[in-house]
């Protein structure tokens, strides 16, 4: 076959580069925010455009072949050097206009209005645009899903630029209804109460595990990875669930487990790293660092040392 003049689809090999690294077509349609079908179909469309098979399948998810195997570390190129290129393009005109798409933990939606109150001078004028994204999943900055991020998990991408900006408190809470008909949880008795937790992570559990006790499994009466499903089982009498304490005390909720050790999440502000070079972005991660420095700055950070004001990347 005569591939001469062959144009391949760049999106087809970004999927393709995703599909390697997580080994699987469902792990790579969460990484990159697309549906399961739509991944098998780049994959498909890709293997077409070559004229030849990349993967075969195994126990343990899809295996690249030999011919995979030497595309994969080509493809895994032009995905850097397309982020070069945009970094490059975005240098060359370094004014602040454009769009910047923010997205925000859905267990940080409360600080919705602090960041639309901190942006209000960036929006409707000389061109910029603010998208905000609430996501329960984490959007792949490398990649361009968003350009800026507000969350509680450290990134671990050395190419990101990030900014500890405080901790949110964090505590247990039941209904007076549950503390009623169950008693008062405590260290003491933790596993003779029920719970509520996450689906895909158990962020509850595993936070009570740092304090060396256990949550059993087969007491967690409702899962779900959304922070308002979460809420709302609480309410109606569950379990016992991890809540921010501000979602805690406005729910008129009951603080539970007081003698466990206070528990404070880290947030954090991810760039992609053209904030380095673009005006726009670069101002937004400034302005948004700033602003939730000023609210968090009073409460303590997990990791040891010394809280410094985030400063705007050089």
């Amino acid at each position: 076959m005569n591939n001469a003049g062959l144009a391949v689809d760049w999106n087809l090999v970004r999927t393709f580069v995703s599909v390697v690294e997580t080994g699987s077509l469902a792990a790579a349609a969460r990484q990159l925010n697309f549906s399961h079908p739509t991944v098998a179909r780049h994959i498909q469309q890709l293997e077409a455009q070559l004229g030849l098979p990349l993967f075969e399948r195994a126990a343990s998810g899809l295996k690249t072949n030999d011919a995979g195997d030497r595309l994969a570390a080509v493809a895994s190129r032009m995905r850097k050097d397309a982020m070069t290129f945009e970094s490059v393009s975005a240098a060359v005109k370094d004014t602040p206009a454009g769009k910047v798409r923010i997205t925000i933990a859905e267990l940080l939606v409360d600080l919705v209005p602090q960041l639309l109150g901190s942006l209000r001078d960036f929006s409707g004028e000389n061109n910029r645009q603010i998208e905000l994204v609430i996501s329960p999943q984490q959007l792949n900055l490398l990649e361009g899903e968003a350009d800026i991020a507000v969350r509680h998990v450290r990134p671990s991408q050395s190419e990101l630029v990030c900014r500890r900006v405080g901790g949110l408190p964090m505590a247990a809470y039941a209904s007076r209804e549950y503390g009623a008909e169950h008693g008062e949880p405590s260290v003491e008795n933790v596993d003779e109460h029920w719970y509520v937790d996450g689906v895909t992570e158990q962020p509850f559990a595993m936070a009570v595990a740092r304090l060396g006790l256990t949550i059993p499994q087969d007491r967690v009466a409702f899962r779900s990875d959304s922070l308002q499903a979460q809420l709302r089982a609480v309410e109606a009498g569950w379990g016992v669930a991890g809540l921010p304490v501000y979602l805690g005390e406005q729910a008129g909720l009951q603080r539970v487990l007081a003698d466990a050790p206070a528990h404070n999440i880290d947030i954090w502000v991810v760039a992609r790293p053209g904030v380095r070079n673009q005006l726009l972005l670069r101002l937004v991660f400034g302005r948004l660092s700033e602003a939730l420095y000023e609210r968090f700055a009073a409460q303590p950070l997990r990791a040891v040392g010394q809280q410094v004001p985030p400063a705007i990347p050089a």
